[in-house]
């Protein structure tokens, strides 16, 4: 129940250890968090929910914990939106969505019980108190029609389109390990009416679409529609879970996606800890894009410490140039403090580890020609300057962090290297790299790729080293962030 929760949470929050929270990066106030839910901006703030079991570092019955902002960065924490229910519900509140319809807030979202997932409705008046609608579930998993899971029914995605609310789910295709993508319509948010199949997966498709699908979103950005989804069981990719964009078209009529083929299915993130992405719409028209910023398949980086997982930074989506292009939120430049812009001269082989460069919070932008040889960069590095490395060669960037996982991960480079593409621009390679104690977010060529990862530095180990195998010259641009962090109950 909220209350009880909440109750726990202020007790338990000001036991983490101080300097051991994210400074701007959302997490729960403690114990375990996972999707992002319901992002959204709804009277004058931008709310956040996510999944939240706030009695431990692992997953339990999912709750929905909730943060608003008015710039992206720094959050106030408020009282749990959504608890477990008993019988049917009982192994919590799935992700699901939030909209503003009929002057009222909206949550939509899976109710999950052992044998059935359904979708629910909870409307608040005020934003933050919730109450679930008496006539919930709003779409029962009981009149699916045959070939339909109930058991896996789930993270509904609602929009506005033509003056209909729309919804985007889950649901697994019966006696199959796939999933297919439906859509369904409705003008009250309380009677839906089933349009579609969005999408289907299956054997043709496993390679880059696993098995089942998890987290639809639908979205148009700068005129290109797009379906996000988190594939899960995906051969070979580093989290076995990954997230994926795709252009084409939706028919309203039909429900069908079209125009697409397994060429345009493209990673979000080429990194290791990145899944189950949700977009929201900003009133100046932007689109931005959060997603959990852990895996299913690796213990998070922070559980010594009384909370587990966190939320990328949001990022602005794009399209240029035929594909999604990702940046930080244009709010982060508010929190910049102590710039510090400057060509460094790199002799070959000769490491610069100026201290100017050093912090475990900070945006690092570097520019530099793209005939250079290897590049290395190195943040959260000891004084041995070992620490999580980006070596840029030959229009790539490689990510390695086996120095600062402290044996958290499985073995094996597939848990601790990943590789992203870094094609330069009128000959020039650029990087930005968005670091908060815990995380590196690696935009690379303006936003072309991203390689998120997280890591377990020392409590001191803020060092940043950049190398090279030649002769080079690299302009770096250097802020240090300012923001609150902390929460409602316990501020550092």
């Amino acid at each position: 129940m909220p209350a009880s929760a909440d109750r726990y949470i202020k007790s338990h929050a000001k036991k983490i250890p101080a300097g051991r929270r994210y400074l701007f990066h959302v997490t729960g106030e403690c114990g375990w968090i996972n999707d992002p839910n319901g992002f959204s901006f709804h009277d004058g703030k931008i709310h956040l929910f996510y999944q939240h079991y706030p009695y431990a570092t692992h997953w339990g019955p999912m709750h929905w914990g909730h943060v608003t902002s008015t710039d992206f960065v720094d959050w106030t924490w408020h009282d749990v939106a959504l608890a477990p229910g008993r019988g049917k519900g009982i192994l919590g509140c799935f992700s699901g969505s939030a909209i503003d319809w009929g002057g009222m807030y909206h949550l939509v979202y899976t109710r999950a019980g052992f044998f059935r997932q359904e979708q629910c409705l909870a409307t608040s008046v005020d934003g933050y108190t919730f109450v679930e609608a008496e006539d919930n579930p709003v779409i029962p998993a009981a009149p699916l029609p045959a070939g339909y899971s109930k058991v896996d029914f789930r993270d509904p995605k609602v929009w506005v389109r033509n003056g209909v609310v729309h919804m985007i789910v889950s649901d697994k295709i019966e006696n199959t390990p796939y999933a297919r993508l439906l859509l369904y319509r409705s003008t009250d948010l309380h009677e839906w009416k089933p349009v579609g199949t969005v999408l289907e997966n299956g054997p043709a498709l496993e390679s880059k679409l696993g098995r089942m699908l998890e987290c639809p979103d639908f979205v148009t950005v700068d005129g290109q529609e797009l379906v996000i989804v988190s594939p899960q069981d995906v051969p070979g990719h580093p989290n076995k879970d990954g997230s994926v964009w795709i252009p084409g078209r939706l028919d309203d009529r039909s429900g069908a996606f079209s125009g697409w083929t397994m060429d345009d299915v493209r990673p979000l993130d080429c990194g290791l800890d990145f899944y189950a992405p949700q977009t929201m719409a900003m009133p100046d028209g932007r689109t931005i894009l959060v997603a959990w910023m852990q895996s299913w398949n690796r213990r998070p980086v922070t559980s010594a410490f009384g909370y587990t997982g966190a939320l990328t930074l949001p990022r602005e989506l794009s399209w240029r140039e035929g594909r999604l292009y990702q940046s930080p939120v244009r709010e982060l430049a508010l929190h910049h403090a102590d710039e510090w812009i400057e060509t460094i001269a790199l002799s070959a082989g000769v490491p610069v580890a100026d201290e100017r460069l050093n912090g475990a919070c900070q945006d690092l932008g570097l520019t530099f020609e793209d005939d250079i040889g290897t590049l290395t960069v190195t943040v959260f590095a000891d004084d041995a300057g070992h620490g999580l490395e980006l070596r840029v060669h030959d229009g790539s960037v490689t990510l390695d962090r086996t120095a600062v996982t402290q044996g958290l991960f499985p073995a094996g480079e597939i848990h601790r290297r990943a590789v992203a593409p870094c094609p330069a621009k009128g000959g020039k390679v650029r990087m930005r790299l968005v670091l908060d104690r815990f995380s590196c977010e690696a935009f690379l060529a303006d936003g072309f790729a991203v390689l998120t990862a997280t890591c377990l530095p020392g409590l001191r180990d803020d060092r940043v080293i950049i190398q090279c195998d030649r002769d080079a010259n690299v302009t770096v641009v250097r802020h240090a962030i300012r923001a609150k962090g902390g929460s409602h109950a316990a501020q550092e």
